[in-house]
Formats: structure tokens, sequence, C-alpha cells
């Protein structure tokens, strides 16, 4: 059975004529003839009645009709839904993320993009901020976001977030109706400070120390290994605050802000890309919109 029998039997049903029928699919009237004489062997039941000009629709033609038209509508719907999956080929893109980002809400907008956007795919990688510019200039990547600027005039660098550094520390420790500075030396006195994981730490604890001796500093490179050890009750640290907004928000951990001090270092977000491409153009929007709105 064959589709342009079916297109054939249902015109030539709606039209109650053979000469018609063949008008409107701009075929010749044997040809109409053919194709219904096919169709009835292949069905095994004759559809028509034929008497001279005259055609009448037998019972098989008058059950099969309905039938035939789901048939086609069917075979159309099918037709576009090929041609729509054909045409959506899936757009893929490398993203760089700074590991200090891996932990923040930024995974889960890239997911949530994904789920909106069925036709992409995002390749992430995690790769340390002074290391982005030179994988987006040899095109490794599509788009970096990290936490430092760029230096090279063909990046272009749009900044998503600013947040201060503040100092965490365990809930367990009691502070309730204590000065800042008295509870900043009692930190002092009972945890390690955590240093050499974030650009700004070093200047920032130099402004401390000219007030408060650090009498223990422990060196770890990872802003996210130092979150976990302070979660710990390990030691203590400043942290950007976008990076333990839900640890806050469960009173897992507690921060001291440091006025001024915490205003002079902050933290960036930067997103980073070469070219605003038609195909990063969405993914970008959407970063965007989705940072604007927790603004």
């Amino acid at each position: 059975m064959e589709l342009k029998w079916l297109k054939t039997f249902v015109t030539v049903y709606e039209c109650s004529n053979f000469r018609v029928a063949a008008e409107r699919l701009f075929i010749s009237q044997p040809s109409i003839s053919v194709h219904i004489k096919l169709l009835e062997e292949d069905l095994k039941v004759p559809l028509f009645v034929r008497n001279h000009t005259q055609i009448q629709l037998t019972r098989e033609g008058e059950y099969f009709y309905p039938l035939a038209k789901e048939i086609l509508e069917k075979a159309n719907e099918n037709k576009q839904l090929l041609l729509s999956y054909s045409n959506s080929e899936k757009i893929q893109l490398s993203i760089a993320l700074s590991p200090i980002l891996v932990t923040t809400k930024l995974p889960e907008i890239l997911y949530e993009f994904m789920s909106h956007f069925t036709n992409y795919e995002l390749d992430i990688v995690i790769e340390e901020s002074h290391d982005i510019d030179a994988l987006i200039r040899l095109q490794t990547v599509h788009l970096a976001i990290g936490t430092s600027n760029s230096k090279f005039k063909d990046i272009h660098a749009e900044k998503l977030q600013t947040s201060p550094l503040v100092l965490a520390y365990p809930p367990s420790f009691k502070d309730e109706d204590k000065k800042i500075s008295i509870i900043l030396s009692e930190l002092l006195k009972e945890y390690p400070m955590f240093v050499g994981y974030l650009e700004g730490i070093e200047p920032l604890l130099t402004l401390i120390e000219q007030e408060h001796k650090i009498p223990r500093k422990n060196t770890i490179k990872e802003s996210n290994i130092v979150k976990q050890l302070v979660l710990g009750g390990l030691g203590i640290g400043f942290l950007p605050k976008f990076l333990i907004e839900d640890e806050l928000a469960e009173a897992r951990l507690k921060i001291l802000e440091l006025k001024p001090h915490m205003h002079l270092f902050p933290v960036e977000i930067y997103m980073k890309h070469v070219r605003e491409s038609e195909q990063l153009l969405p993914l970008l929007n959407f970063i965007r919109e989705k940072y604007n709105s927790n603004l």
C-alpha cells in the first residue's frame, strides 16, 4: 500500500468524481483509475462501484475513508517531526569554569539552560582562572566564567557579580553579645587561619594583622576545600559570600563582616568570550538573566 494510492482514494471520495480528483491532484484521470485499482487489489475489497461516468462508494469504502485519512495525517505528522528533528541538530559549546564556581549556583544555571534549550549540549571543563584566557584565544572553549578580568583586547569580559570577602567560621563558636573586634580576636586564638587560595587574601590579612595577631596560618590551594574545612570546624577563612550562600541560609556557617575591609578586596565573577556568535547568544542571555534576577 502506497501513500499516493491513499491520497487518491481520499480525494476521489471527497470530490465524488474521478475527473475533478485528477485536476486537484494534478495527475491524469487514467492514473486515478490505476491508483484506485491497485489499492483495491492490495486491500482485497472493492472501494467504488463504477457505472459509466458515475461512481458510488461501497460499504467497505465508507468504512475505510476515515482510516485512510488517519494514515495520511499520521504520515504527515511524522514527516514534520522528522524534519524538525533533522533541522534541530545539536549545538555543542565548550564552557570553562573556575574551580571556585563549581559549588555555586552556576552549574545549576547551565543545567537549567540545557533543559530549556534541548538542542544544546554543553561540555563543561574546570580550569584555573589564570589559564582561561589562553583557552579562549586558542578557541579551545567558547565561553569561560571565572574570577579574573582579561588583559587581552580581543577577549570580551563581562562582570556578572561582585561579592565581598567575609570571614567564615564554624557555627559552634559562641559569639553572642560580643563586639566584632573581640569575636575576631577569639577566633584567631581558637582556630588556624587558612591562606593561599584566593587573590586578595594576603593584602586583607596584612590589614587584619595591624590590629590582631594571627598565630596560626595553614596554606590551602582551593577555596572549596577551605569551605569544607570550616564546615568541619577545623579552621576559619575569608571566602566570597557567593560561595557560601546555601550554608549561611541553612545556618551551617557563620560569618564576620569586617567593614570596611571586606569591600576593599571583592571577588568578581566574569563571563568571557572572543565573539558573541549567534549560537552563543542564547546561553549568554540566559546566564545574564539569572544573575541579574538574583542581584
